[in-house]
C-alpha cells in the first residue's frame, strides 16, 4: 500500500523521517531511521538535529554512544502531527473497507 501520509504532505526528507517516527511504537536510533527511510546518514543526522531543535522529537535514552529518538509527545505540534497521521490512516482504512474492487 502506498504511503498515504507522504502522498498528502510530500516526500521531503523531513516528512520521510516524521512519517517513519510516527509509525514507530518504540524509540529508534539514527541507523534505524536511515534504514527505514533509505536516506543517507548525513541527511538523517542533519534532519534529526533540526527536529530536535524544534522539540518535535526527543532523545529518550543513550545506549553507549547511540542516541535513541522518538516523537516528543509533550510538544503540541507533535501531538497534532500524530492526530493528523491517525486521521489519514483511519480515512484510508475506511476507503479500503468500502472498496469492493480492492
Amino acid at each position: 500500500m502506498a504511503n498515504v501520509f507522504l502522498g498528502l504532505f510530500g516526500k521531503s526528507n523531513n516528512m520521510k523521517i516524521l512519517d517513519y517516527l510516527l509509525d514507530c511504537e518504540m524509540d529508534v536510533s539514527a541507523s534505524d531511521v536511515e534504514q527505514g527511510t533509505s536516506l543517507s546518514r548525513k541527511t538523517v543526522d542533519k534532519t534529526l538535529t533540526r527536529l530536535l531543535d524544534e522539540s518535535i522529537i526527543e532523545v529518550t535514552r543513550t545506549i553507549g554512544k547511540t542516541k535513541m529518538y522518538k516523537i516528543n509527545d509533550s510538544n503540541p505540534v507533535s501531538q497534532k502531527l500524530k492526530q493528523i497521521n491517525n486521521l489519514v490512516l483511519k480515512e484510508q482504512e475506511e476507503k479500503l473497507k468500502g472498496c469492493s474492487a480492492c
